[in-house]
């Protein structure tokens, strides 16, 4: 918001606005929802069955992550051929629990989330420096490919969109026949006015 809507200022502790950022987006939600009349409720929600377990199975992943043993979060639903969501930034898988309780596409698909390092509950890398690490292209990429191979992925299809859109395209480029597919949502080859590191991931 601070690059694209000149009118957007923080007044007070930037740090602080970060270290609640997840409420600040949640309360941006809800003001969405509510200006869009969209009034979501789990209790008047036409899918909520009392006491229903869903399909969703979850657990941790060891990984090695830039030469250190890292511990993933993930969760997966369904059966067949492989998909992995990516996440957008500040997130965590918990943006595909949707996805990952449709029957339909549970039929067909192998759904796969993540958490990335510093992100959900996924934990830093051990002994990683606290407050030095950023999110690189190459680190994006290392962390998909370990997580491919740690979950034994065959040609998996990659979803994501913002962020996680212009690595669908990065991962296009570099793993090519290895993967079944990409679907890159609001993802572009290049964003003007974004300070990029490597090919424009980092924003």
């Amino acid at each position: 918001m601070k690059m694209r809507v000149p009118e957007f200022k923080v007044s007070g502790s930037e740090l602080a606005l970060a270290q609640n950022m997840h409420l600040v987006r949640r309360v941006l939600e809800i003001g969405r929802n509510v200006a869009n009349s969209d009034h979501v409720s789990s209790v008047t929600d036409k899918s909520f069955v009392k006491n229903r377990k869903e399909p969703i199975r979850a657990g941790y992943v060891w990984i090695e992550y830039e030469g250190r043993p890292s511990r993933i979060y993930y969760e997966e639903a369904g059966a067949g051929h492989d998909l992995l969501c990516l996440h957008t930034a500040g997130a965590d898988s918990r943006q595909f629990y949707k996805l990952l309780n449709d029957a339909g596409l549970g039929a067909e698909w192998r759904m796969v989330a993540f958490d990335l390092p510093w992100h959900g509950k996924s934990l830093p890398p051990e002994g990683a420096p606290i407050g030095a690490w950023d999110l690189t292209t190459d680190r994006y990429v290392a962390a998909i490919e370990a997580v491919v191979a740690a979950l034994g992925l065959r040609r998996p299809v990659l979803l994501g969109s913002s962020m996680a859109g212009q690595i669908c395209l990065e991962m296009a480029l570099r793993w090519g026949e290895r993967l079944g597919g990409v679907i890159a949502c609001e993802a572009s080859e290049r964003i003007v006015g974004a300070r990029c590191r490597g090919r424009g991931i980092r924003r």
